[in-house]
């Protein structure tokens, strides 16, 4: 969370800093270049540049974490260590490769002296006990004693529950009604006011904006991102855990509507207070999105049935959200041109509210309770510490049988 809070700070900055480059840096980007028939194309391919490495990376570099695929082979892995290790190599001073290689041809001659360490040779006077054999255990034994055979993996429509299935579309919910937010801010601070307002009709047929710059926009997204990285790591802890998740998920819910009606009001602010209003809403949005994107990963993590069907459901989660999102900046972008030919700039904002209204609802019907099927399975390491435990207790009769007759007790004595 922290890392996309991070790209939330970079990513406009960088996108405001490099749009419209023949305006801003004339001399670079001189009058006729593809920059000035363009303007946005530089932070685009700036975009493409870093997207590009980002797939690189995960293909070369992260390891699989599918219980029951990370064990296969991945030839992009077995690259990336490839390349790492060709690079580390050239990267090192010649001269501390060469201090190595002379540290190993001194270890080697070491091993092959006669005298070898004290510990690695026998001497004539160290007692030699007779070989006493221990005698077989009484019982065979028996690696699979006391545990039980492996559950076999829920069928996937199990996987899909009730609340498995109110949590995915809450998920949904929240990512479309979040994305048009994104998507319509911008759009709002950049639209210029109107030269007159006689067509109004408040409280609701009114139509205005900030008239803001690309540059002034693009810091207004980046104080959003510093904000939203102090509330992930400080705020959301304490809150969740006087709210709970559930507790939680369902406060930001319910305040989610108010919020979008009351967006597109704040352009009727005096004009000494109307960055405040926008700085007020940023902190507004962005405290509500750094707590319910955690919560809603929290309970649909504990409202899965089986660990094993943990990827199964992030993934139709992730669909979903992804679909909420391709279509979110789409319906708001045609509603928001719609509301102001008609001359109502809410219009979008108060469709969003509605569609937070039903999120809300949905999170009414949500529980925190685990409807978990392998919650009596022992984990991977207290079934290795029994292992473990069981092999010590056999050992441990076994040497416990044995008896050592009177001369080998003399002999080890003396």
């Amino acid at each position: 969370m922290v890392l996309i809070v991070r790209r939330s700070i970079l990513g406009p900055a960088l996108g405001g800093a490099l749009a419209k480059p023949h305006d801003n840096w004339p001399a670079l980007f001189p009058e006729g270049s593809i920059w000035a028939t363009h303007p946005y194309l530089l932070p685009n391919l700036v975009c493409t540049v870093i997207v590009t490495g980002g797939v690189i990376i995960g293909i070369l570099f992260l390891e699989e974490t599918h219980a029951e695929k990370k064990y296969r082979r991945d030839p992009g892995l077995e690259a990336g260590k490839w390349i790492i290790s060709k690079v580390w190599r050239c990267a090192e001073p010649k001269s501390l490769r060469c201090e190595k290689a002379g540290d190993l041809d001194d270890i080697f001659a070491l091993l092959g002296d006669e005298e070898q360490p004290p510990g690695y040779r026998t001497t004539e006077g160290s007692p030699n006990l007779p070989s006493s054999p221990l005698p077989e255990p009484q019982e065979p034994l028996d690696l699979n004693d006391g545990y039980a055979a492996p559950r076999p993996k829920p069928a996937v429509t199990k996987a899909f529950t009730k609340q498995v299935l109110l949590n995915i579309v809450g998920y949904g919910i929240l990512a479309y009604h979040t994305m048009t937010f994104d998507s319509m801010l911008p759009t709002l601070l950049s639209t210029k006011e109107p030269e007159n307002g006689e067509q109004w009709a408040l409280p609701f047929k009114f139509v205005s904006g900030y008239g803001l710059t690309t540059q002034e926009i693009g810091f207004v997204l980046s104080v959003q991102g510093v904000y939203s990285m102090i509330a992930t790591v400080f705020l959301f802890p304490i809150v969740v855990r006087r709210l709970s998740a559930l507790g939680l998920f369902r406060l930001i819910s319910i305040s989610y509507p108010v919020l979008y009606f009351a967006t597109p009001y704040m352009v009727l602010l005096p004009p000494s207070l109307r960055m405040a209003g926008v700085y007020a809403l940023v902190i507004w949005k962005c405290t509500f999105a750094t707590m319910a994107y955690p919560a809603n990963a929290i309970l649909l993590t504990n409202s899965a049935p089986s660990l094993l069907m943990l990827g199964t459901i992030n993934g139709v989660a992730a669909s979903t959200a992804s679909l909420s999102r391709a279509f979110g900046p789409t319906v708001s972008g045609f509603l928001f041109s719609a509301g102001l030919r008609l001359g109502y700039s809410g219009l979008a904002w108060w469709c969003s509210a509605l569609v937070a209204i039903a999120g809300a609802v949905i999170s009414l019907r949500m529980t925190d309770k685990g409807g978990r099927m392998d919650m009596d399975e022992k984990s991977e390491e207290d079934e290795e510490l029994g292992y473990e435990d069981h092999i010590l207790d056999h050992r441990t009769s076994a040497i416990s049988t044995t008896t050592l007759d009177d001369e080998d007790i003399d002999h080890i004595l003396k």
